[in-house]
């Protein structure tokens, strides 16, 4: 199965109004779409840059903020299911703080598929200023997508940092990961970038990675789509990097796929054990973390 699939590295814009947003979107977007990229990744906390139309007073309150951003989520939907639909084209639109049925807040990261359906992964690792806020919770499950017809995961932000759970994710069949970031200095876009590629290499996927920063850090911030170093892979672990903001891959699952699977038992003794059954915590671990998709 060929796809192909677009990230971007941009820097974190503040529209005045809604409309101003929705135009900025469809402009970032035009590059991907006039290269027929069939999947489209764009960078973590998206919908922050919402809380810059809001008044000052809000803005200075991260709570009454996400609270605030609540009332704008049945347009962000719309948003991107119209997009997606118009161009034929899933995309995995960063993130949206939501509000949960116990007040706190779940860093949700929406797919868009063409056929108008959306499905969502919320963040699992919380980062140390996420915590100090006192109103995001982390999520509680870990899905595998059917996207353009491959099956794909999102580590989002954070989460691309803990081996394990992206494990999980690779073992339930994942073959590509999506990494929608978002960072604030050189040293954790350089750290995310570092995760990344470790994650590609331990787990024999490709990683795509996307990326916003402020206008200081990105002219040393590139998106990506990242592979394992070795026999039929880039010998770099870059399959391509971005330039003029986006990067563009076309990934053959088909082949690396049945390559992947070769690599997995030839080089990891400890997935040659898990598959014969000699490791059942592990196998437990992924029963459980690992939910079906479902919609919102």
């Amino acid at each position: 199965m060929k796809v192909r699939i677009a990230t971007v590295a941009c820097t974190v814009a503040a529209p005045d109004s809604f409309e101003a947003f929705v135009l900025s979107i469809r402009t970032l977007l035009r590059m991907p779409l006039e290269n027929a990229a069939q999947v489209i990744v764009l960078p973590e906390a998206l919908a922050l840059e919402l809380v810059a139309m809001l008044p000052e007073g809000v803005r200075q309150d991260p709570p009454a903020a996400f609270s605030a951003l609540q009332e704008l989520r049945r347009a962000w939907l719309q948003l991107f299911t119209t997009i997606a639909v118009e161009h034929g084209v899933t995309i995995a639109a960063g993130s949206f703080p939501l509000r949960t049925r116990g007040g706190r807040y779940r860093c949700r990261c929406d797919v868009f598929s063409p056929d108008g359906r959306h499905a969502f992964q919320d963040k699992l690792h919380l980062t140390l200023g996420e915590k100090a806020l006192g109103v995001i919770e982390p999520g509680d499950a870990l899905k595998v997508f059917d996207i353009a017809g491959v099956p794909m995961a999102i580590a989002l932000g954070h989460d691309c940092q803990f081996p394990q759970s992206v494990r999980a994710q690779c073992e339930a069949g994942a073959r590509v990961l999506i990494v929608p970031a978002r960072v604030d200095r050189h040293a954790d876009a350089l750290r995310m970038r570092v995760g990344c590629m470790a994650r590609a290499l331990e787990n024999r996927c490709h990683v795509a990675l996307s990326m916003a920063a402020p206008e200081s850090v990105l002219f040393n911030t590139e998106a990506a789509v990242l592979a394992p170093m070795g026999g039929g892979f880039p010998g770099v672990g870059v399959r391509v990097s971005g330039s003029d903001d986006w990067a563009v891959a076309d990934l053959d699952i088909a082949v690396d796929g049945r390559s992947v699977e070769q690599r997995r038992a030839r080089h990891d003794p400890q997935r040659q054990r898990s598959e014969c059954g000699a490791d059942g915590g592990r196998r437990e671990y992924v029963a459980r973390v690992v939910q079906a998709q479902h919609h919102a």
